[in-house]
């Protein structure tokens, strides 16, 4: 089986484009020109025929420059991290000028906790909250007799993660208010880590 990776082709798409935005596509493709469907066609025709009968597993652009889209992906990845790195830039300069500091709790619980753990983030008006299924262990190992209500012999027990980012100043009051919720007084509770942040701010990409 093979496939097309057309690039840039005349079709109703391309339309709403402006006539200036074209030209310029036009400019970097070393054709001269953007695609039409019949090149697409061509293109279909000859993976299809018998001539082309041995080749197999391949996806073929049709780009007109030899333009890749695995190279296409690679310059789209290139860009985020150009535009990641500028935010982080920026981000440190203001963290740093306005003496702001962001903390990250990640909070590790039972799974029967989580939903408590959940409803004090929403009550304290936490903006950013990540949840996410978890296994581990700590000085107990996870050897317990019985979890659950049923044997569980793995090492390994199912947890769920937490992680909240809060200012500076809200940092103890969350961490009171969290390790309360999340505390029944038995054994392997949980954990609440903290880690400083290196800007203030979430950065958009």
């Amino acid at each position: 089986m093979n496939a097309v990776a057309p690039g840039v082709i005349q079709t109703p798409m391309l339309a709403g484009l402006k006539p200036e935005v074209l030209a310029d596509y036009e400019k970097q493709i070393p054709v001269g020109r953007v695609g039409r469907t019949d090149d697409v066609a061509h293109a279909v025709l000859f993976l299809a025929c018998e001539e082309s009968g041995y080749i197999t597993g391949q996806t073929l652009p049709i780009t007109g420059d030899g333009f890749s889209q695995e190279s296409g992906i690679r310059g789209q990845e290139s860009g985020v991290r150009s535009r990641l790195a500028a935010s982080l830039r920026r981000a440190r300069r203001l963290a740093a000028k306005r003496g702001r500091v962001m903390k990250q709790f990640t909070i590790v619980v039972k799974p029967f906790r989580a939903e408590a753990v959940l409803q004090v983030i929403a009550e304290l008006d936490i903006m950013a909250c990540v949840v996410q299924e978890a296994k581990g262990y700590s000085r107990q190992k996870g050897y317990l007799d019985r979890y659950a209500g049923s044997e569980y012999s793995m090492a390994f027990l199912p947890k769920v993660e937490i992680s909240v980012w809060v200012s500076d100043e809200r940092a103890e009051a969350v961490a009171d208010r969290i390790v309360r919720s999340a505390r029944t007084g038995r054994i392997g509770d949980g954990k609440v880590f903290e880690l400083d942040m290196g800007w203030p701010d979430p950065i958009e990409f």
